[in-house]
């Protein structure tokens, strides 16, 4: 019979020291996971925030260059439509 004041009493099956240390294993296993999860979608999302910014930005480029070529080129086309030389 088990008697809990005899130091040398075993009890049957895996001592409670054993039982605690796994479980906070575990919890430390499973807040690591969560951790570099977070980790991983905060990064993800930067990286996506960082691309949209970047495609924006190449729009703009886009633009503002097409805009320096045919704004010349609409202007002269202005002048041309009120020269009386290109309306006889």
């Amino acid at each position: 019979m088990f008697d809990p004041s005899d130091d040398d009493a075993t009890v049957p099956g895996l001592p409670v020291r054993f039982g605690i240390s796994a479980l906070v294993m575990a919890d430390m296993v499973l807040l690591a996971v969560v951790l570099v999860s977070v980790g991983w979608w905060g990064a993800r999302q930067v990286l996506l925030d960082m691309a949209e910014r970047s495609a924006e930005d190449a729009g703009r480029i886009m633009t503002e260059r097409s805009r320096r070529i045919i704004d010349p080129a609409v202007a002269t086309l202005r002048q041309l439509a009120f020269d009386p030389i290109t309306q006889a």
